[in-house]
């Protein structure tokens, strides 16, 4: 009888270990995956900045461009 008691102990007490762990584990792998999603997240949002500040700049080089061929026929006329 006392030996039945003390199995039951050591059962309980190993499940509850083992519950224990495994709450933890999955408590650090949804950690680790919110945080590496948003890293993802926060390299996509540098990775559009760039993109939008290429734009930008060829945008302008564009209209820098345009600019001079139109001066460039302006003092033709006038020639």
């Amino acid at each position: 009888m006392a030996c039945r008691c003390l199995i039951n102990a050591s059962l309980t007490s190993r499940l509850e270990l083992a519950s224990h762990n495994f709450s933890y584990k999955m408590n650090t792998n949804y950690e680790k995956v919110t945080q590496s999603s948003e890293n993802i997240t926060a390299r996509r949002g540098k990775t559009i900045a760039k993109k939008k500040m290429k734009t930008s700049r060829r945008e302008k080089a564009r209209e820098g461009g345009k600019q001079m061929e139109l001066e460039e026929k302006a003092e033709m006329k006038h020639e």
